[in-house]
Order: C-alpha cells, then sequence, then structure tokens
C-alpha cells in the first residue's frame, strides 16, 4: 500500500471517464486509459493505476466527509467480481491497509444463474425435454433468462416478482419472493464477508473501528447486502 495523492477531485473526473471494464485490470487499460486521462486533463507520466474499490473511496470522499484518520471499507460487488479495501484518510490524500482482497468468480451473474436453475428446476420436465438445437427453444430461453435478470433487479424494489415462462412446449410464469431470492443467495455472500474479515484483519483493524462502509457495484443494490 501506499499514499495515494492528494487531486481528489481529477482522480473522480477520471472515475467518470473510464467504464468498469477499463477499471477491472492494467492488462484491459492501453489507449482508453490514456485517452481518458486526457480527457480528465492529467499528465500520464504522472499518472499510476489503482484498483477500483481505491478508486471509489476516493470518489466517495471527494462527496462525503471523511475527516483523517478515519478508516473506509469498500465492499464492491460487481456482475461477475467482488473486491474488498480498506483505505484510511491522510492529510494528503488515503493510505491502502493492509492488503486488498476479493473473489475472481463472484456477482451479479451467478444471482442471475441461482433465479434461473429455481425456474428450470420447477419446469422438470418440460425444461429436459426441450430441443437444444431448436431456433425458437433457443430464443425463449434466452427470453427466460433475461427475464431472470430483470426479477432479479425487481426484488431490490418489490418483496415478490413474477417471471413469464413462454417456452414451445409451456407457458406459464413462476412467483419468487424476496425471502427466497435471499435464501439462493446467502451462501456466496457469506463468502464475501469471510472475505472482508480477512481484510480487515490484513489491515490490523477490528470491526468498531471501521467509519465509513462505502458499497460499490450493482449488486451491492440488493437489500440483504445492506442488512
Amino acid at each position: 500500500g501506499g499514499v495515494l495523492g492528494g487531486h481528489q477531485r481529477a482522480v473522480a473526473d477520471l472515475l467518470h471517464a473510464l467504464d468498469h471494464d477499463a477499471l477491472a485490470g492494467l492488462d484491459a487499460l492501453g489507449d482508453h486509459a490514456l485517452g481518458a486521462g486526457e480527457r480528465a486533463d492529467l499528465d500520464p507520466a504522472e499518472c499510476s493505476f489503482i484498483t477500483e474499490p481505491e478508486a471509489a473511496g476516493i470518489s466517495y470522499a471527494s462527496r462525503q466527509r471523511v475527516g483523517i484518520g478515519q478508516n473506509v471499507c469498500v465492499f464492491d460487488l460487481g456482475g461477475g467480481t467482488f473486491d474488498v479495501a480498506l483505505l484510511q484518510r491522510t492529510p494528503v490524500g488515503f493510505a491502502i491497509l493492509g492488503r486488498p482482497d476479493g473473489i475472481e468468480r463472484l456477482g451479479g451473474i451467478d444471482f442471475d444463474a441461482a433465479i434461473y436453475a429455481l425456474v428450470t428446476s420447477n419446469l422438470g420436465q418440460h425444461y429436459t425435454e426441450l430441443n437444444p438445437e431448436d431456433p425458437l427453444t433457443l430464443s425463449a430461453i434466452a427470453r427466460l433468462r433475461q427475464d431472470c435478470v430483470e426479477a432479479k433487479e425487481a426484488l431490490s424494489a418489490d418483496t415478490d416478482t413474477t417471471i413469464p415462462v413462454l417456452l414451445p412446449n409451456v407457458q406459464t410464469e413462476m412467483r419468487i419472493t424476496r425471502s427466497e431470492f435471499e435464501q439462493l443467495i446467502r451462501p456466496p455472500l457469506l463468502d464475501t464477508i469471510e472475505t472482508t474479515r480477512r481484510a480487515i484483519a490484513s489491515a490490523g483493524l477490528e470491526t468498531s473501528e471501521i467509519h465509513h462502509v462505502l458499497l460499490v457495484g450493482g449488486s451491492s443494490r440488493i437489500p440483504l447486502i445492506s442488512k
């Protein structure tokens, strides 16, 4: 870790210029990142790359009051990965505490798949008897997968939702409650909690010493996560 420099507003501008894929790793940055830096009026020679949780923490501090010496836990659960980092505000910027941690393959796509698996399991033979080479079947399955994604998103605001099932051999709908969805995703979410505890321990902190928790990423909108 090290101290992240004091040009917070410039960093925040750069965050808006970079998309998620660019922030995901140095190998994917290339000319896209350099162009983003130029649009944010930054000299490429003076730029250094940081992880997405670190960038989110700096952006957050540019909008919210974070006192010197206060600690921020960045909990970043996106579409396909989970990352967590501990930052501490210093007089000149932020210091990374301990070692940022994460789970490489965990995110919203896994939650989508969990709902899809529940639906297809409930369909039983109606699903297993489908012809996977039939174009109409493939189109219907693609639509069902998208409806499962929309159901996941709806459950962030509603306590239940209905998933239409329009397959060649069956037309019905299935109701899923937020409670059922939370049971589906609880095991992987417990893994994120364990990973967060590991990052906190790496930083030499107790949970009582964390002053701010920043939830980042689309999947962090799921109500169970904020609990």
